[in-house]
């Protein structure tokens, strides 16, 4: 990558479930877009998680969507390249505050997906499907899609990369 790669991360608790479909997804957004090879992106997990692969029944959702995760590891915040990225998502509330809080002099760089544009905390959470089946699962995946489908176009723009 080169020095103009934009880097966005996705933050969940276990960076097993909502975070690396977060990654998958929008990495395939950014192919058919054409400009995977501008914007790097990556995903961890607040719980320290390390090594551990997505359960089955997310593995099913997600392919079920066209988005192949089986390479996917979790990743502990620490160990991630968040550290790095101009745009951090959390999935929930409970996110964008331990980012917040360990990336203070980055606050303004790190929201809610369900919020973005805005700082603020007052969107929708996304359902933690860990522990379920493919439905739960399914319907989690759902929710995130829309939120890319809303914020892809945006982060484009934003970033010149799109008219």
């Amino acid at each position: 990558m080169s020095e103009s790669t934009f880097r966005v991360g996705f933050v969940c608790t276990g960076n097993l479930c909502r975070s690396p479909y977060g990654e998958y997804a929008l990495r395939q957004r950014l192919e058919n877009a054409g400009v995977a090879d501008r914007v790097e992106v990556c995903s961890s997990g607040t719980m320290g998680l390390e090594g551990l692969p997505m359960p089955a029944s997310g593995l099913e959702a997600a392919a079920a969507r066209g988005v192949d995760v089986t390479a996917h590891l979790a990743t502990p915040l620490g160990l991630s390249g968040v550290a790095r990225c101009d745009v951090l998502f959390g999935m929930a509330a409970e996110h964008v505050e331990t980012l917040r809080a360990y990336y203070a002099e980055r606050a303004e760089q790190i929201f809610l997906l369900s919020a973005y544009p805005k700082l603020a905390l007052d969107g929708a959470d996304m359902p933690d499907p860990m522990g379920h089946g493919v439905e739960v699962f399914s319907a989690a995946f759902d929710e995130i899609d829309a939120q890319l489908d809303r914020v892809t176009p945006q982060l484009l723009r934003g970033w010149g990369l799109t008219d």
